[in-house]
């Protein structure tokens, strides 16, 4: 079975559009559930990403 490629917190921010600080804040401020963490750091996968982006996609439409 092949490793599933985990990304961090830049690399996941990088992809979804976002500036690091937004996605560390919403961890830090609790609107999103904890990822996985390894080496003390996060590690995010596709499904974290996608579980993101549904968030911030619906937050940007309740403006």
């Amino acid at each position: 079975m092949p490793k599933k490629k985990l990304l961090s917190t830049g690399q996941a921010a990088v992809r979804l559009g976002l500036a690091r600080h937004q996605l560390a804040y919403a961890f830090q401020t609790k609107q999103l559930p904890e990822v996985r963490m390894v080496c003390g750091r996060r590690a995010f996968t596709e499904a974290d990403l996608q579980t993101i982006r549904d968030f911030f996609e619906k937050r940007r439409g309740s403006r």
